[in-house]
């Protein structure tokens, strides 16, 4: 109810201040003289096909012992090919299904309801404030995957350069968990509350703020290998490490608080890799433009978290631990 609510404010904030049609025209700007890919929207509609039966709100379902997801996939893959046809400015890619599942579940509505439609309100804002990277159409010759590569091995330098030598010779690796930058970790965590308190996070955050996380999360099982398996056969060790990894399991407060500090104490570190990507990256690594700020209009991640909290206790009776926030 408490994150509801917050999404709601967000969304009016953005309304107030015209956020969306910033962004159009900030994209109109940006776009001028640039070629791009041509994308399809009956192509598009087939990948939310296939997309559909393989999606997290299956594992949802499964892990929710209480019953209360209830969102029908069949109709689910309906409002998001109509809410691609209806947008015609979004390449869909593999995953993006995930983050709207996020929303249809917080937001649900029983299907027959005038309303069923309400989520992608916020869908929409969130494609705007954090992933437009990934679903604009591509600029001809750019190979995203190969970007979010560089993007995150890039960031993993930063705590451990000793992983980020070994995958500059076997970026390979990397290409397994392209799909937790793309879709925030949606298409890989089946426990909806986790997603939940990850996307707690990520809202008050720069959108870049995943690449962070997701580092984190390899190092972490790359500092479990001995260093005389890395001697043998390093690249096959990190793989295998990387693929076992439980995503359901891990401490995602700890993940959290040390991702704060990394964007609280190495901001020279984070400047130059915002400035090597900015371009292959515009809406990522845009400070002008950088994720809730567009609403907010202010760039400290502290202000905007003491603003949600307070909000919070505006607007609840007390069963909120803000701590956990």
């Amino acid at each position: 109810e408490n994150r509801q609510l917050f999404w709601k404010a967000l969304l009016n904030k953005s309304i107030e201040r015209n956020t969306l049609d910033t962004i159009k025209n900030i994209k109109r700007e940006h776009d001028i003289g640039r070629n791009y890919a041509v994308f399809s929207i009956e192509k598009d509609q087939g990948v939310v096909d296939k997309d559909t039966p393989r999606c997290i709100f299956h594992q949802y379902k499964r892990s929710d012992t209480k019953s209360k997801i209830k969102v029908n996939p069949k109709i689910l893959q309906k409002s998001i090919k109509d809410f691609l046809k209806n947008k015609k400015i979004y390449s869909y890619y593999q995953g993006y299904l995930d983050i709207a599942v996020y929303f249809r579940v917080l937001f649900y509505q029983k299907e027959t309801s005038k309303n069923s439609d309400y989520y992608l309100k916020f869908l929409d804002l969130f494609t705007n404030l954090f992933v437009l990277d990934y679903i604009s159409p591509l600029e001809e010759g750019k190979n995203l995957y190969a970007i979010v590569i560089k993007v995150l091995n890039s960031f993993i330098n930063i705590c451990n350069h000793t992983l980020y030598t070994y995958l500059q010779e076997n970026d390979f690796i990397l290409y397994s968990v392209i799909s937790w930058v793309l879709t925030f970790l949606t298409h890989n965590v089946s426990n909806f509350d986790i997603i939940c308190r990850i996307f707690d996070y990520l809202i008050v955050s720069p959108p870049y703020t995943i690449y962070i996380i997701s580092a984190l999360i390899l190092i972490d099982s790359f500092e479990t290998i001995s260093e005389e398996d890395l001697d043998e056969d390093a690249a096959t060790k990190i793989s295998l490490a990387f693929k076992s990894i439980e995503l359901n399991d891990l401490d995602y407060d700890n993940i959290i608080n040390r991702t704060e500090y990394i964007l609280t104490h190495n901001e020279l570190d984070i400047a130059k890799i915002i400035n090597q990507y900015k371009d292959d990256l515009y809406w990522t690594f845009n400070n002008s433009i950088n994720g809730i700020d567009i609403v907010t209009r202010n760039n400290s991640v502290e202000y905007q978290v003491m603003q949600f909290k307070k909000f919070l206790r505006k607007n609840t009776i007390g069963r909120v631990k803000l701590n956990h926030i």
